[in-house]
């Protein structure tokens, strides 16, 4: 239920400054270089590689801007939806005394995915560009675990922040509340 917790503006720390422009400067930068890149492309490139690497699906050089569209797209819908931390879904209880924490702290995770998004685009696009000029797909094996690595660094990071804080601080357990003893199998 999102009816009952507070709202409020965050101001952005200088961290979140420094993600929001790191990450609009490289957005700037992948346009530039998609738009750099076409032209100098083969009218067929590789669009999709196997596990090995290895081209298996091709399209027109205009799917190289998909990536980048993409990107921009869940650039937009990541800051839209980063101005409402309210409507979150929050692995705790977020109280009046809680709020701001968790709102700074899910804020700054939406910032650093989205900046983590247009790295692995970039990644994408570079070897697909790389791929289609030159032939060689020999980097395109390490784009899918680069790009999990990268995804999941911010959320990793998320969690693990508010469990840590979850168990030195009770102010987001509520009173009365039994401990519960869970079991990993």
């Amino acid at each position: 239920m999102t009816g009952k917790r507070p709202r409020f503006d965050l101001p952005l720390s200088q961290t979140d400054k420094v993600i929001e422009i790191l990450a609009a400067g490289l957005m700037a930068v992948l346009f530039i270089y998609t738009f750099v890149s076409w032209s100098n492309l083969p009218e067929t490139i590789p669009v999709h590689f196997d596990a090995k690497g290895q081209p298996d699906g091709y399209g027109g050089r205009i799917t190289i801007f998909f990536s980048p569209l993409l990107t921009l797209a869940l650039f937009v819908l990541l800051t839209v939806l980063n101005r409402r931390p309210d409507i979150f879904n929050y692995p705790v209880r977020i109280s009046p005394e809680n709020a701001e924490y968790h709102y700074r702290l899910a804020t700054k995770m939406l910032r650093l995915l989205k900046l983590s998004l247009v790295i692995m685009f970039g990644a994408i696009t570079w070897s697909v560009v790389h791929s289609a000029r030159s032939g060689n797909s020999d980097y395109v094996m390490w784009v899918l675990p680069f790009a999990l690595i990268i995804t999941f660094i911010p959320i990793i990071y998320y969690f693990f922040s508010v469990f840590k804080r979850n168990s030195s601080n009770t102010l987001t357990k509520p009173k009365n509340q039994k401990e519960r003893k869970y079991k990993f199998y």
